[in-house]
């Protein structure tokens, strides 16, 4: 999710994913204000650079696609 006037994102991570990018990158990755245990994440991309935004754009799609697709994505 882009939330308009805002300059992060809004992505649904694995937990263990989730906190270790926080733990990785405190002022890029962030837990988001509401229901960040189930895995909602702020990410700065500004602030990432394209290769980590990267990284967490396909942590977060692996997470939510079809397992038949996300295995094909890894190979």
């Amino acid at each position: 999710m882009l939330p308009a006037g805002e300059d992060y994102v809004t992505v649904k991570l694995e937990r263990d994913d989730q906190l270790n990018m926080i733990e990785g990158h405190p002022d890029v990755v962030q837990p988001a204000r509401l229901y960040s245990r189930h895995g909602w994440t702020f990410l700065y991309p500004e602030r990432a650079g394209p290769d980590l935004t990267a990284l967490v754009l396909r942590l977060a799609w692996t997470h939510v696609a079809p397992k038949k697709l996300a295995k094909a994505q890894a190979v």
